[in-house]
């Protein structure tokens, strides 16, 4: 019977899907029974648990960030395809710059964390066209900021206002750059 043989052919098909959406249910809203699951997988830094796997979550296909579907939380595109995220990164860095966007007026961290934020929309982001800038914002606050003395119990001492000792701060060190949790609870104070 050719109708039987039709319903064997697509299941497969069927399987599949289910599974994926199974998966996809687990890591949205994981039931009590499936937390363990979930977490034994978070714990290992895994990405992957039953049907979402680099195959389908990875498919550039799908779009630049592969499939949508699969991203929740802790779980991202650059966190969960590295390889991936990076060549993409290196696709969108090649585009950057047209027009009279430059380097030069974007990645001025002195305008703001994410430098001149009118210039990034989409996938153009300061992370992405100003990879070097982002790095050193990082780590600015461990490494950068308190050299020569300048002690940092001082300069962050919200109490003095609520950007800390406004004689800490010229050119790109900032309190918003040095002082990141600081400036996080003096934020919720305006």
């Amino acid at each position: 019977n050719t109708s039987y043989s039709a319903a064997f052919a697509i299941m497969p098909a069927l399987l599949a899907a289910t599974a994926f959406l199974a998966a996809l249910e687990v890591r949205a809203a994981p039931a009590k029974s499936q937390t363990s699951a979930l977490m034994k997988a978070m714990e290992a830094e895994s990405c992957w648990i039953g049907a979402l796997q680099p195959e389908v979550c990875c498919n550039l296909h799908m779009g630049y960030l592969g499939d949508p579907r699969c991203w929740s939380g802790a779980f991202t595109f650059d966190r969960c395809c590295p390889a991936e995220a990076a060549a993409i990164a290196a696709d969108i860095r090649k585009n950057c710059w047209v027009g009279g966007v430059t380097a030069a007026a974007c990645c001025d961290i002195r305008k703001g964390l994410q430098g001149d934020a009118g210039c990034w929309g989409g996938p153009y982001t300061f992370e992405t066209c100003c990879p070097a800038e982002a790095a050193f914002v990082a780590s600015a606050s461990e490494d950068s900021c308190w050299v020569g003395g300048i002690p940092r119990a001082r300069c962050c001492d919200i109490r003095k206002g609520l950007k800390g000792d406004p004689s800490c701060w010229s050119g790109i060190f900032s309190f918003d750059l040095c002082c990141p949790q600081e400036a996080v609870m003096a934020a919720k104070v305006v």
